[in-house]
């Protein structure tokens, strides 16, 4: 986004706000997979949307940025706790964390996909 970084960083903060809320809300009433499905699908939908627009107009393609770090949020909150309702009492605790290490590590390798690229 344009602008000043430390603008930026607040406005990215406050934008998962909304996101926690709406998860929070979405998960009383809609269920916990709905809840996640529409997160990520508003995320992902939102983030690849904004990459269509011109540089020309940076207001759209940062309402449409925060719009997709809101979803993102809201689906890495409603992932835990479905996750952790998945798995049957005994293995609970070890596949959670498993399945958070090995999601971490996958965030941490991410960047390095532009690196095989060339």
């Amino acid at each position: 986004m344009p602008g000043d970084f430390f603008t930026n960083y607040f406005v990215a903060g406050v934008a998962e706000i909304p996101g926690y809320t709406l998860s929070w809300v979405g998960m009383d009433r809609l269920g916990r997979r709905v809840t996640f499905v529409l997160a990520t699908v508003l995320g992902g939908v939102s983030i690849m949307a904004s990459g269509l627009i011109p540089n020309a107009m940076p207001i759209p393609s940062a309402v449409l940025l925060m719009l997709g770090k809101c979803g993102a949020s809201g689906a890495f909150a409603v992932i835990y706790i479905y996750t952790s309702e998945l798995f049957p009492t005994s293995a609970r605790n070890t596949a959670v964390g498993v399945c958070s290490m090995t999601g971490r590590i996958s965030a941490m390798l991410a960047p390095q996909l532009a690196v095989l690229v060339r």
